[in-house]
């Protein structure tokens, strides 16, 4: 039964309402289609102005070559050692932080009641709010060290000592978004699975851990994303090397001979005449990549104290 004085109007929303609503959904999908269009821009941007290094160089060469030397004569564009050292950092920050950062979640949200909760969050989320280059000068005043006199190596700026601080850094996204997905469990699941006579941490492990299982995945992913888009401290803590790095830390058995060669190397770089602003007279090694002090392995040593101990070789020279 329609009533009297409605007869013949329509009954809903005000029209400035459902225009203000046609609005809002033509500006959404404005902005998502300008979204789609700037990144198809810049991707063919990038694919035009890489023809010529693809042609000239060649993708497969650029892929697999392990020099980088990109300002000498010959140029030499090898992407091989950067892919490495951004995987190698990036799988052991993850390695290092994801455990970690996933019980402190577990803690956070499960365990930690009152002051403690309110505490540790504000934390967390003061170091998420923390630059890059910070975490790169502590690294280089605190990990690099540390490094270096734990494993007798030459120099601490490595890739193990870039991982540790990344670990730190992808340390309160994975936390804090992990937090949120182990606080959305319905508490009914909590009830029901102490009712069955489970403790709390077998209803945590049991029960919570595999209901957040996705926005847990979803917050390693994300930590993940930004250890393989930091640029800043990875830079400071690695000695900015192009160079393939490895995993052989050899304990207590630390070389002085390369200590002294690089003393060497430092002190005739003081006694050079030309100053730090002066341009260094070019020379005609200048298009050769610097060769670094090497240390010698231990089949290097036996074949070298083989030659000296020779009488055949000592009566040849």
């Amino acid at each position: 039964m329609r009533l009297p004085f409605l007869q013949g109007q329509r009954v809903g929303r005000p029209v400035s309402s459902r225009a203000a609503d046609r609005l809002v959904r033509k500006v959404i999908a404005l902005n998502g289609w300008a979204a789609i269009i700037i990144l198809a821009a810049i991707f063919l941007f990038l694919a035009l102005n890489s023809q010529r290094a693809f042609g000239e160089v060649g993708f497969f060469t650029m892929l697999t070559g392990a020099e980088w030397y990109p300002t000498i004569t010959v140029p030499r564009f090898g992407f091989l050692p950067l892919l490495a050292g951004s995987t190698m950092v990036t799988v052991t920050a993850l390695v290092l932080s994801v455990p970690v950062s996933i019980a402190a979640a577990v803690y956070i949200s499960e365990f930690a009641h009152g002051t403690v909760k309110e505490v540790a969050k504000a934390i967390i989320e003061f170091m998420a709010a923390v630059p890059s280059v910070v975490y790169g000068f502590i690294g280089l005043a605190v990990v690099v060290p540390w490094v270096k006199d734990t494993f007798e190596v030459a120099s601490g700026l490595s890739a193990l000592s870039a991982a540790i601080v990344l670990g730190f850094m992808i340390a309160p996204t994975i936390v804090s978004i992990s937090e949120d997905a182990l606080h959305a469990v319905p508490n009914s699941l909590r009830q029901g699975s102490l009712a069955l006579g489970n403790t709390r941490w077998q209803t945590t492990y049991k029960v919570v851990l595999p209901s957040a299982s996705s926005g847990v995945l979803a917050a390693v992913m994300l930590g993940m994303g930004r250890a393989i888009g930091e640029t800043m401290a990875v830079l400071m803590l690695t000695g900015n090397a192009a160079v393939i790095p490895h995993l052989a830390l050899r304990f207590g058995t630390h070389d002085h001979r390369h200590d002294r060669c690089r003393d060497g190397q430092r002190r005739a770089r003081r006694a050079s005449p030309v100053g730090p602003l002066q341009p260094r007279p070019r020379a005609l090694h200048d298009d050769v990549p610097h060769q670094p002090c090497r240390r010698r392995s231990s089949s290097e040593e036996l074949r070298r104290s083989a030659g000296s101990s020779s009488p055949s070789r000592r009566v040849a020279r």
